[in-house]
């Protein structure tokens, strides 16, 4: 029975193997593979299924992706540099939020003997309102003209023209019709100038103290015949043209005088130590814009530092943070704490530096030779040439004082007499 079955898997596997051939013939070709079958047809599936599937491809879009899928880069420096300092960045935002936020509410706080702005009159040196400086400047240089014409309306050019190019334009029109003068001393058509003309009425007559000038000069208005009437000039007499050298100092002065600036009033104030010396009051006078126009402004550049947040460098940051605090701010309130926490108030503006707070300190001492250092946010003020603004102390902001030799330091009172009688509580 064994022999009859391995006799059937022999014979099997011969008639598998196909038919034979000598050795001497070719042997029968093979078939070849077989073709492949054409592609069957495709279906257009029905609403039903097309629902189906959109809603299969939704639930894997809403699914995180994989672990196996997702790319390492947790442990490459790279992504930790970037991590960090995106977590920075959020932690520095949302400070400033809060500053900010606390700022405007403090603002509805204010009452207008907690802080008041002064300025000082550069004539006169009186001390005034901020809101009230240039109405006191205008009628001081009206003084002035009457005294000292010639100056006295190069100053109301420059100081009171806010327009810097329509300043300008007023100058340079003005030195031409010098130049005419100075060149051509003989010529009567230089020594006129119909007021009427609409260059003159745009670009010189609506300029404050420019008329004036003229008249310092030496042009006097006159009527006199043009066209069908008669019209009004200013004109100068041939003897005062001919002096060229006069209208040379003139033009010189108009030429090269700066506006009046008045000066910030420190507004100094010492008061006793206190809890409350981070809490700041701030008057509308320190604002540029409108709470509510800083709120807004705020609001859309947050928005757009978020877009292109990855695209910034950390000095272009703190030069844009600097920009706002400039066009936000007028005035900066410091208070400098000293290490018995007696507390020295003053106003600065924000693009003052360092070297002007420390200079307000050492005027304020009785020992102006003690040396100190300072330091705000854990940080130190070194750089004497950074201002406020670069800082970051602007609008307000609380600054340590440390004496920097023991052997030097002061004893109490420490403050010049003028100035401890200003000490009070800090309310």
């Amino acid at each position: 029975m064994k022999k009859f079955f391995e006799k059937k898997k022999l014979d099997y596997k011969f008639a598998k193997a196909g038919s034979g051939h000598t050795l001497g013939e070719t042997p029968p070709q093979q078939q070849g593979p077989a073709q492949p079958s054409p592609p069957r047809e495709r279906h257009v599936p029905t609403q039903a299924g097309q629902l189906a599937g959109t809603a299969a491809l939704a639930r894997l879009d809403s699914q995180p992706s994989g672990g196996a899928c997702k790319p390492k880069l947790k442990n490459t420096t790279m992504y930790k540099e970037m991590e960090a300092e995106a977590k920075q960045i959020e932690e520095v935002k949302q400070k400033l939020r809060q500053q900010h936020s606390q700022e405007q509410q403090e603002v509805t706080l204010v009452t207008s003997h907690n802080l008041s702005v002064n300025l000082i009159c550069p004539l006169c040196h009186h001390v005034l309102p901020y809101h009230e400086m240039n109405q006191h400047l205008t009628v001081c240089l009206q003084q002035e003209y009457h005294k000292e014409p010639l100056s006295g309306s190069v100053n109301m050019i420059h100081t009171l023209c806010r327009d810097l190019d329509k300043k300008g334009a007023c100058i340079d029109i003005i030195c031409k019709y010098l130049n005419n003068l100075i060149e051509n001393s003989t010529e009567e058509k230089y020594r006129k100038i119909r007021m009427s003309n609409k260059t003159f009425q745009e670009k010189v007559a609506s300029v404050n103290g420019a008329i004036l000038f003229l008249e310092a000069v030496g042009f006097a208005q006159q009527s006199l015949p043009h066209q069908d009437g008669e019209e009004q000039f200013l004109v100068i007499p041939e003897a005062t043209a001919k002096d060229t050298q006069t209208l040379e100092t003139c033009k010189e002065l108009l030429e090269t005088s700066q506006a009046l600036v008045p000066s910030l009033d420190r507004n100094a104030k010492l008061f006793k130590p206190s809890s409350k010396a981070t809490h700041f009051d701030l008057p509308n006078d320190f604002y540029k814009l409108k709470v509510e126009e800083i709120k807004k402004e705020m609001k859309a550049r947050s928005e757009a530092v978020e877009k292109e947040l990855q695209l910034r460098t950390k000095k272009m940051r703190e030069r844009d943070e600097m920009k706002m605090t400039v066009r936000h701010y007028r005035f900066v309130l410091l208070r400098i704490k000293f290490l018995d926490g007696i507390i020295l108030q003053g106003v600065f503006k924000p693009l003052e530096t360092i070297f002007d707070i420390r200079q307000f300190v050492t005027s304020s001492l009785e020992r102006e030779e003690c040396p100190f250092s300072l330091s705000a946010y854990s940080k130190s003020l070194d750089d004497e040439s950074m201002s406020i603004a670069q800082s970051g102390l602007a609008p307000a902001s609380v600054i340590n004082l440390a004496w920097s030799t023991p052997d030097l330091v002061p004893k109490p009172p420490y403050f010049k007499m003028d100035l401890l009688q200003t000490l009070a509580e800090l309310t």
